[in-house]
């Protein structure tokens, strides 16, 4: 049996079998078929905005596109403006970086850090510094 008179008999079938359904089943059906392609129109129509026709022939897409990313910008400008001085943190010169690796590769510095006599030592040298220095 070739391919096409595989389809014939099928459709042939299928054709059969929808004759033979009563006429109140078959208005059951089409009622049911209405209600289901209202419902996935109401659908489409609330999602249309997702779909990428909708934007192709949307003329004010490059204008609400242009206004985001002035808004974007406005906000990044104003919050650097808005910093106080007091709360701008200072970059890390490399002496910090240095301080920092050397503390990741040496896990003995790491569980001094844990330590609070390592504090109250730290914050001892820090006064005796000022103290020399003023």
């Amino acid at each position: 049996m070739s391919h096409h008179q595989f389809e014939d008999k099928i459709k042939a079938s299928l054709t059969r079998s929808v004759e033979a359904i009563d006429a109140d089943t078959r208005q059951r059906l089409a009622d049911i078929r209405q209600q289901s392609l209202n419902t996935a129109s109401k659908r489409a129509l609330s999602a249309k905005w997702l779909t990428l026709d909708f934007w192709r022939g949307n003329m004010f897409v490059p204008a609400a596109s242009l206004t985001f990313c002035a808004l974007i910008a406005i906000i990044l400008i104003k919050s650097t403006q808005n910093q106080q001085p007091g709360m701008v943190t200072p970059a890390m010169d490399n002496v910090d970086q240095v301080a920092i690796l050397e503390l990741l590769n040496n896990p003995d510095d790491l569980e001094m850090l844990n330590d609070p006599d390592f504090y109250l030592w730290a914050d001892e040298i820090l006064k005796d510094g000022a103290e020399n220095a003023g």
